[in-house]
């Protein structure tokens, strides 16, 4: 396999990592919601959260395989990691796009950067 071809190989399995940690994150709080009452601001922020651990593990991964391009990658993996999470929720039901939706798509952009190149230092 050529080098092209392996650096989009592990760009797309950092994804795939990120979707998983949001998969196990998300399964843990339904769990803690079931037992105990959680408020809309408080749900949102682990919401932030989780989809913000989802992109620094997945950029470290890429990045730390690639070895390379660090804020490139990062963002390469958080704006299709966010891809995937809004086709989902539109499947799923979510109505419309709005501007917390974008607020989210900015942070997570720029956490994928820093997190590329926090991948390539360490």
């Amino acid at each position: 396999m050529d080098e092209f071809k392996k650096k989009y190989l592990y760009i797309g399995k950092g994804v795939f990592r990120s979707c998983i940690i949001t998969i196990i994150l998300a399964f843990i709080l339904a769990i803690i919601q079931t037992n105990k009452s959680i408020n809309e601001s408080t749900l949102s922020l682990c919401i932030l959260m989780t989809t913000m651990l989802s992109v620094i593990y997945g950029s470290i991964y890429s990045t730390r395989k690639i070895n390379s391009k660090g804020w490139l990658v990062g963002i390469l993996v958080s704006f299709l990691y966010i891809v995937i999470l809004y086709i989902t929720a539109i499947i799923l039901g979510k109505s419309g796009f709005v501007l917390k939706d974008l607020w989210r798509i900015i942070l997570a952009v720029i956490t994928g950067a820093l997190s590329g190149m926090l991948g390539i230092n360490i």
